[in-house]
């Protein structure tokens, strides 16, 4: 049974978080949004805490600010290959058009940057998908997105 179903583990984090749907649909819109704020609210001042604590160590507050950026920035990629973005690619490709594949490979060998002056810039950097409209590389997908199925 437990071979068709997965493990011991898979099995009680499955059953725990049945359960946990269940107490959350028991909850008022109201309970829900208090509960929620109470949790940021939480977050928030235990972040808050440990940024004044590291930056006490830090001395130079415009320095320490300038490497946390830079560190964030190396860690996380302005630019993810998306199914639409894709998507986009591969159709404008089929009909001829590749300069979509070379905007995509530009942006994709450099994820972690916004060069100025190209069209990695956010109001340059526009996507037309099956909408017709217009779409930044690096926002939310658009809803016509989420038809995308891959194969």
């Amino acid at each position: 049974l437990f071979a068709l179903m997965g493990t011991r583990a898979g099995i009680a984090r499955e059953l725990e978080r049945v359960e946990q749907q269940s107490q959350l649909e028991q909850l008022s819109v109201a309970e829900l949004q208090s509960r929620n704020h109470d949790h940021w609210a939480t977050w928030l001042q235990e972040y808050r805490a440990r940024l004044d604590k590291d930056l006490e160590g830090a001395g130079d507050a415009a320095a320490w600010q300038a490497e946390r950026v830079r560190v964030m920035r190396a860690s996380n990629p302005k630019y993810v290959l998306r199914n639409y973005i894709a998507q986009n690619a591969i159709e404008a490709a089929e009909r001829g058009d590749f300069s979509e594949v070379r905007q995509v490979l530009k942006l994709l060998e450099t994820p972690y940057q916004c060069e100025a002056g190209t069209a990695t810039e956010p109001e340059a950097t526009e996507a037309r998908g099956a909408t017709g409209g217009q779409h930044s590389y690096s926002s939310k997908p658009p809803l016509w997105a989420a038809e995308l199925c891959v194969t």
